[in-house]
């Protein structure tokens, strides 16, 4: 669903009681940002810019592909990538581990949001591993992409490392399988006492 300038006004007040950015930041915030959209599908492609430009959003580079998309992010430096997952050549979720690779990728820290039609549940948390920032479903409204963003822009999550991983500081919700993979081997209980002992220390 596309919202027109008409309709732009209402969707930012109802955003803005439930949350302290003003519309006026939120404008500037849009005005400046520079959007890579990489999806192979051109009416995709065509839909996200669409939103895009309702709200607010100026600077807007497209990629094909992933194969693309790297070079776009490598050539523009841009202050958001919006991926899909399934893709020809490289897949969203391939570019992403590219992406968040530090002292090899030039730019591995930009923040990603998936938006694919896929949405099974291994996806939602393998996006979160790779380091995805926000994860979301096709299609999209213009009120949730732009919660997204601004959520992105004004309350950023710290880049991590936990072990393998490299992104941002994983939500409550994924950080269990991330921990899962970096959290050592319980410590044996001393010599002379029992687990049992241990426990009840």
């Amino acid at each position: 669903m596309l919202y027109s300038h008409e309709h732009d006004v209402p969707l930012r007040a109802a955003w803005d009681r439930s949350n302290p950015v003003s519309n006026s930041r939120i404008d500037k915030l849009m005005q400046s940002l520079a959007v890579l959209v990489v999806d192979d599908n051109q009416y995709m492609r065509k839909i996200v810019r669409n939103l895009l430009v309702n709200l607010g959003v100026k600077n807007i580079h497209e990629a094909v592909d992933g194969i693309a998309g790297l070079e776009s992010i490598r050539m523009f430096a841009p202050d958001l990538v919006i991926l899909d997952w399934e893709m020809p050549l490289l897949n969203g979720a391939e570019l992403v581990r590219i992406v968040r690779s530090p002292g090899v990728f030039p730019v591995p820290d930009v923040p990603i949001i998936m938006l694919t039609g896929h949405v099974e549940r291994w996806r939602v948390i393998e996006a979160s591993r790779l380091g995805v920032n926000e994860f979301l479903k096709k299609p999209v409204s213009g009120k949730t992409l732009l919660d997204r963003i601004v959520a992105i822009l004004t309350q950023p999550r710290a880049m991590v490392r936990l072990g393998d991983y490299y992104g941002p500081e994983p939500r409550k919700l994924f950080f269990e399988p991330v921990q899962k993979l970096v959290t050592p081997p319980p410590a044996l209980p001393a010599p002379g006492k029992s687990a049992s002992d241990k426990a009840a220390i």
